[in-house]
């Protein structure tokens, strides 16, 4: 589900379908069928090919762009494509565009304006993509390879890792066989855009700059990542399931959903920006200061990755005027980096080892969390958490306390919930089988004669004026 949040339209897909519905009191809705397609490789001639990469399609991704849908299905190998979208027709199609073949693989997409040194001024519009490896028929050079790849708006035909801005993000893996690249989430804030993924047995937080020059002489990666890891009393979480970026009171927290099966334990950890800046502060100074950590083979995984420096940096007594290189100073004593240091390689893929931890502000036994969605209200949040049997579970987070308080818990459908989106100020809730629009639940007009009782019931939607006592 994804939201065109200025033409207050819900994109919604599934399996062999996808809709176009307005949120405004008519509820209009457009549907086009994306599938099944028995014969969708012609130029394949085994039919073993043919069916394990035709038949029904399953949509992976959606991009909302200023001018267009683009959806990413498992047909044709994975085959991306540009939509109207009002009537979601299809506009345009490219063979070196595709993700993942496997409706079981995970893959992502975000429009962004990105910042170019060359072009002052402007900004300049791509659409950057991550994906599970998947085996993709008659693709672009690299492009099973990659984990990390831009395109432009229009889809026109890319040479991975060798356009403008290819050189720049696209991360390409060296071993598809023993690392599996499991992406959850990709937000975004003004500097730099986010993912959360599982690489193999641990989470991680990946930072890539926004902030870039294409036409440097020596160009250079802008990826950081370091390992994130959530406490819920005995047991340390290390598998993330989703997040999201929220606003309180003028400071942004990212809420990250953690889970594990054997035994069952999900949590929720809150990592507040400054403090996420100041741990890839740390893990950059001890991977590149010295004395240096260097980066065990196995962690290796990136093509464009040197692995760890010859040298180290001594940055103690480092400032702007005795750094060695442009930028140097900054990577030591600025969390939120930009990867500056132009013809210096190991600025510009940089593998965190220190982790950043947290502390569970919610956990559970009883549910397998799949995603989180938020709503604030006067510096209220109130956390709505997904399971994978159809709950969501209404959470009350006070970030003073940091500490949160079960509010209720919401049978949506028995099947699992798979996104969670707010628009307006209202919530929508997307199972397997169906979208739901949260209601207010609660009769304020019950607690009309009792402050406390009020300010107890702890939602958003119940206040009280203290100048008419009511």
């Amino acid at each position: 589900m994804e939201i065109d949040l200025e033409a207050k339209v819900v994109y919604v897909s599934g399996k062999n379908i996808l809709y176009r519905l307005s949120v405004q009191e008519d509820m209009q809705m457009i549907k086009r069928q994306t599938g099944p397609v028995v014969n969708c490789l012609p130029q394949l001639p085994p039919e073993t090919l043919k069916h394990e990469y035709c038949g029904d399609d399953y949509n992976t991704v959606m991009v909302v762009t200023p001018d267009s849908l683009i959806t990413c299905g498992t047909l044709r190998g994975g085959l991306c494509m540009r939509r109207d979208k009002e009537s979601l027709n299809i506009t345009m199609t490219s063979l070196s565009n595709c993700l993942v073949s496997n409706e079981q693989a995970s893959a992502l997409g975000i429009f962004l304006n990105i910042t170019d040194k060359s072009s002052p001024g402007l900004f300049q519009n791509i659409v950057l993509l991550a994906k599970e490896y998947t085996t993709l028929p008659l693709s672009a050079a690299n492009l099973e390879e990659a984990a990390i790849f831009s395109v432009l708006p229009d889809l026109s035909v890319i040479s991975l890792d060798n356009s403008k801005y290819g050189r720049i993000f696209d991360m390409i893996l060296k071993d598809t066989v023993n690392v599996k690249m499991d992406y959850r989430v990709v937000f975004e804030n003004d500097k730099f855009v986010f993912f959360l993924v599982n690489q193999n047995s641990q989470s991680k937080l990946v930072k890539i700059c926004k902030s870039i020059d294409s036409e440097a002489r020596y160009s250079k990666k802008v990826y950081e990542d370091i390992p994130v890891s959530c406490n819920a009393g005995e047991i340390n979480l290390t598998h993330v399931k989703h997040g999201i970026f929220i606003s309180v009171s003028g400071k942004r927290y990212l809420i990250v959903l953690f889970s594990r099966s054997k035994p069952t334990r999900s949590a929720v950890c809150v990592f507040e920006e400054n403090d996420i800046y100041e741990a890839f502060l740390k893990s950059r100074r001890h991977r590149l200061g010295c004395p240096k950590s260097d980066l065990p083979a196995d962690d290796v995984i990136f093509q464009a990755d040197r692995g760890s420096p010859q040298v180290c940096i001594e940055y103690r007594n480092l400032n702007k005027t005795n750094e060695p290189l442009i930028g140097v100073y900054d990577a030591f004593y600025k969390g939120d980096y930009c990867n500056s240091v132009n013809m210096v390689s190991q600025f510009g893929i940089i593998v965190g080892l220190l982790p950043l931890e947290g502390n569970a502000v919610y956990s559970t036994k009883s549910h397998q969390v799949t995603v989180v969605g938020s709503l604030t209200i006067n510096n209220l949040t109130t956390l709505y958490i997904g399971t994978d049997n159809g709950s969501v579970i209404q959470v009350l987070y006070d970030k003073e306390k940091n500490r949160s308080s079960v509010l209720s818990e919401i049978k949506v459908d028995p099947s699992e919930i798979r996104a969670i989106r707010s628009l307006n100020g209202e919530t929508y809730i997307m199972s397997q089988n169906k979208i739901v629009k949260l209601l207010p639940s609660k009769n304020c007009g019950q607690y009309s004669g009792n402050c406390q009782q009020c300010m107890d019931v702890n939602d958003f939607d119940c206040g009280w004026c203290v100048t008419k006592g009511v």
